[in-house]
């Protein structure tokens, strides 16, 4: 999955989580989650489906092999594993973030303006998702 595919991705899974009124907790959030016998019947039944999403979305991707080593109905994993395999957390997926970020121009892009800055923005949230950040400055 590529950053342009696993942008379309979160915001699909994002639109999904709002619309079965998800906790924040399932996908990524730093709410720790809940103890097993402090869940209710839906939140494990989110839990459940936010998992089953998650995996048949990917299904025919090379990251479903990494999936597979996923447990079953884990689906805050399978978000990272996910996550993790584009938004690499480590100083060379920090380093490729930033080359990537301050290396673009619309004529490298091959965008107009309006794709130009949807993408500065995409690229922006990639460099943060690693672990750095971009100024103002940067995003000019």
């Amino acid at each position: 999955m590529h950053e342009v595919e696993y942008h379309a991705w979160e915001n699909r899974l994002r639109r999904v989580a709002f619309r079965f009124n998800w906790a924040d907790y399932i996908l990524g959030s730093p709410i720790p989650l809940p103890a097993a016998n402090n869940q209710t019947a839906e939140e494990v039944c989110n839990l459940k489906n936010a998992f089953l999403v998650i995996t048949t979305s990917c299904a025919g991707h090379e990251i479903n092999d990494k999936l597979n080593d996923c447990p079953m109905g884990d689906a805050r994993r399978a978000f990272q594993i996910v996550r993790e395999s584009v938004y690499r957390p480590t100083a060379a997926g920090r380093q490729l973030a930033n080359k990537n970020f301050y290396n673009m121009s619309m004529a490298v892009t091959d965008t107009t303006i309006g794709g130009f800055i949807a993408l500065a923005n995409r690229n922006r949230k990639v460099v943060e998702s690693s672990g750095d950040t971009v100024t103002d400055a940067g995003m000019v």
